[in-house]
């Protein structure tokens, strides 16, 4: 990201204080985001004047990660019927207009 090192770390630093993670810069930030904080993080990269890529917003399997529990993501309301544990990521990426 093409920004300078003050200004991306204030940016950084917001997003992580509202619920998520960067996990990587792009062309903006990909973001891994904590459960029940999505609104919060896109308000508040909204306030910064950051846009959220819409092809972006997507779960990705645990795999073999392993994550804090804040971080973990149910996807669908029967996995727990079936004794399955959160178990997805939920990244965004969000840039600059």
């Amino acid at each position: 990201m093409d920004l300078p090192d003050a200004r991306r770390f204030e940016l950084r630093l917001a997003l992580e204080s509202a619920g998520a993670e960067v996990s990587g810069y792009n062309d903006g930030f990909t973001l891994a985001i904590k459960r029940g904080c999505f609104c919060a993080v896109d308000d508040k990269a909204k306030e910064l004047g950051l846009v959220l890529d819409g092809n972006s917003l997507n779960y990705f399997p645990l795999g073999s990660d392993n994550p804090p529990e804040e971080f973990r993501h149910w996807v669908h309301p029967y996995t727990a019927e079936r004794g399955h544990g959160p178990g997805f990521w939920l990244y965004a990426t969000y840039r600059l207009p």
